[in-house]
Formats: C-alpha cells, structure tokens, sequence
C-alpha cells in the first residue's frame, strides 16, 4: 500500500478524523449545452463586439475587444477607475479661458476704453 495518488488522496482533515479515505467528490452539474464560454453563440458575440481604438508601437490597430461603455480595451486604458474627472477638469490650467476669466477681462476693458474717451474729452 504505497502512496495514494489522485482523486483518492488523504488531506491533514482525513488524518485528524481518524478516517483512512478521503471523502468521495462533489457531483458537479453538467454544464449547459451550447451556452458556455466556447460556445458559438459566444464566439460570435465576441466577434461582434466593438474593437479597441488604440494603435500599437507597430502602427496597427490593438484588436483586442473594448471594455463595455468605453472606447478602449482593458489594457489601453479602458479599464475600472481609469481616465480623468467628468467635466473635462483636467484641461483646466489657469482659467483664462473661463467664463469668469472672460467676464472679468471684459469688465476691464469696457472700463479702460471709458478712460480713455474721458481722456481724450478732457485733453480735446
């Protein structure tokens, strides 16, 4: 009685029960006919799906599948938790485009060219 092999192989639970055989395996459900993962329905839903839109260092086009929502697969940048803020906030450097930043240089050069007329009406 040599070394057991396989599926009937004692684990330390076997040893400290006191019993001499492992316990015989769990029935495993019979997976689904034409509904698992090599399935040609899932094949085709894979061939189907949109295409990642980056190009690679060889200048072609990365062919992996885009991550559902997204423009991009998963290892270009398509991924949970990637990309920036929603508002386009990271193209905000310093405001001068702004509405306020516009408003304001608006507001000062409407009251630069009243002081220059009273300048000139003054001096004419």
């Amino acid at each position: 009685a040599g070394a057991r092999r396989g599926k009937g192989r004692m684990n330390h639970r076997d040893t400290e029960a006191g019993r001499d055989r492992a316990s015989p395996p769990s029935p495993t459900p019979p997976p689904l006919k034409g509904e698992g993962p090599g399935s040609r329905r899932w094949i085709a839903a894979m061939h189907r799906s949109r295409r990642c839109g980056a190009r690679r260092r060889a200048g072609g086009a990365c062919r992996a599948p885009a991550v559902r929502g997204k423009a991009r697969c998963r290892m270009h940048g398509g991924g949970r938790g990637s990309g920036g803020q929603k508002g386009n906030r990271n193209a905000w450097k310093h405001g001068l485009a702004s509405r306020a930043g516009l408003a304001e240089r608006r507001r000062l050069n409407a009251l630069l060219r009243r002081g220059w007329r009273l300048l000139r009406a003054i001096e004419g």
